[in-house]
């Protein structure tokens, strides 16, 4: 938030004392998208810290209130159920006004955590379904999110802010058990003791009351009027001739296959990124030993590892643009699906149960998560990108909006699907079964993702006549693709004052 509020002065410091008017002009106009998207980027994580965080507590909390960690599962996917069924309501709040959208989100989560922290206090699990379903419905605010970006960031530059978007939610997501756990750690060092699983969930209830509070000052104070209703700006470089596609245009069906496979991409790498944090936080702490406090912290340090995708993917879109999206989308694909396949009980089968084979296995889950999170963040980003850029205008489902609305729902199933089907594969079973169940259900749904992203890459190769391409092989040949995407991308892409000036913040590759 800081950050946020940092960055927000900045470019409103910005620009006072230029010379001519046009270049006033032009520079306000790229002030304004670099501020509503920092605050895009302001609300997204404290709404995915809002979701992450609840997680580290919650088996302990439901094993002492209802008496099965079970129910922690349906607790955790209550939110993105409630996010689904409030998605009309952000769909048409934005369409009114995106700085209304930004306060009823901040309206949500404030409402959600105050009746929460009401439930943790009477110890009442009912109010703690109601409290959860009212800060579930912030989650929609994804799709307004998603359409700031599309409508409002040229092509040029959309990759670029998709990686700090997908950063943010990195950020977010890899923190929220490591910040719960460090508030507990806190409030045992106060008190002297320490503190039960109630207690360690009320105090983190109470900061998304205070990322309530802040966000809306920072919407009061810097949100910029001028981009309250944003025409597309894809529309406006297609009436002035500026579009630049630099891409083979496949067929309608094509687009299609790409609109569909893109969604089902998004589905997939966060029912995996949702699935393997609740399993590895149950891992941890039953099998392997270490307790909720001490999974929290290296469940988050091992998705902190995804920052290295992340900035990777982020100075590659900065220097090269878009020209290397579909070999880094070939390649984590396959690297995800070798990630889950490596988290399987191999060190049990060939050292056999007992101490050395589950002190192997640990070590061999722990490096396969890391990079499982690292190949995953890698494809995020420049997935979604493809997608973006072959929509079809007239259409009433592929086109941004669409896109936006699945892509919103998608992510907000897989936030449901994943700790639910995780826990309950981990409290079924015999011991042996557990350990198996839970990798498998990551392999098959990285699986399935190898699976869209090829369909994705020999759609893009489908040429306008709907026929299929005459040599596959050239087609998945990554090799080939990726020495020419490199000779096209030899001249770095040029990207406007605010865009460079928040690129120039990022380490070096």
């Amino acid at each position: 938030l800081l950050v946020g509020l940092a960055l927000c002065c900045g470019c409103r410091g910005r620009g006072r004392h230029e010379g001519m008017q046009v270049a006033r002009v032009v520079e306000r106009s790229s002030q304004d998208r670099t501020r509503v998207m920092v605050l895009c980027l302001v609300a997204q994580l404290a709404s995915n810290l809002d979701v992450s965080m609840p997680s580290t507590y919650s088996g302990p909390l439901f094993e002492s209130l209802a008496g099965s960690r079970s129910m922690s599962g349906v607790w955790l996917g209550l939110s993105s159920v409630c996010g689904i069924a409030a998605l009309p309501l952000w769909v048409v709040v934005s369409r009114r006004s995106v700085k209304c959208a930004f306060l009823v989100h901040a309206s949500f989560m404030t409402a959600g955590a105050l009746v929460t922290c009401l439930a943790l206090h009477i110890r009442s699990v009912p109010l703690l379904m109601v409290g959860r379903s009212i800060s579930g419905a912030k989650s929609g605010f994804l799709y307004v999110n998603e359409m700031v970006l599309y409508t409002v960031i040229p092509m040029s530059e959309r990759g670029f802010w998709m990686g700090i978007q997908a950063t943010s939610c990195a950020v977010a997501y890899t923190s929220g058990p490591a910040v719960a756990s460090t508030l507990t750690t806190f409030l045992s060092a106060i008190s002297g003791h320490v503190p039960t699983a109630i207690t360690s969930e009320l105090v983190t209830f109470l900061l998304p009351v205070l990322f309530g509070l802040c966000e809306v000052l920072l919407v009061a104070q810097y949100f910029p009027m001028s981009l309250d209703l944003p025409d597309d700006i894809d529309a406006i470089a297609r009436v002035h001739g500026m579009a630049g596609n630099r891409r083979h245009t496949p067929s309608l069906l094509g687009v299609k296959v790409v609109f569909c496979c893109s969604v089902a991409g998004v589905l997939l790498r966060n029912f995996v990124r949702t699935a393997w944090e609740a399993g590895a936080l149950s891992l941890y702490d039953v099998f392997f030993g270490m307790g909720a406090t001490s999974a929290g912290f290296l469940v988050s340090g091992i998705a902190l590892t995804s920052f290295v995708g992340r900035l990777a993917y982020l100075r590659l879109a900065a220097s090269h643009g878009d020209s290397l999206d579909r070999c880094i989308v070939h390649w984590s694909s396959l690297a995800m699906l070798a990630s889950a396949t490596l988290l399987l009980p191999w060190p049990l089968w060939v050292i056999g149960p007992g101490p050395p084979g589950t002190r192997a296995w640990s070590w061999v889950f722990t490096i396969a998560s890391a990079f499982l999170c690292i190949a995953k963040a890698m494809q995020a980003v420049p997935g979604k990108a493809l997608a973006t850029s072959m929509v079809i205008p007239n259409s009433r489902l592929f086109n941004k909006s669409g896109l936006a609305i699945c892509s919103a729902l998608s992510f907000m199933a897989a936030s449901m699907a994943g700790p639910s089907i995780s826990r309950f594969v981990l409290d079924i079973g015999t011991t042996q079964r557990r350990e198996l169940a839970f990798p498998c259900v990551l392999c098959v749904a990285c699986l399935l993702n190898a699976v869209a992203t090829a369909l994705t890459l020999l759609s893009l190769e489908l040429p306008q006549n709907g026929q299929a391409p005459k040599d596959f092989a050239q087609c998945l040949s990554p090799l080939s693709r990726a020495a020419a995407a490199i000779g096209e991308a030899a001249t770095p892409l040029p990207l406007d004052p605010a865009t460079r000036k928040v690129a120039r913040m990022l380490p070096s590759a």
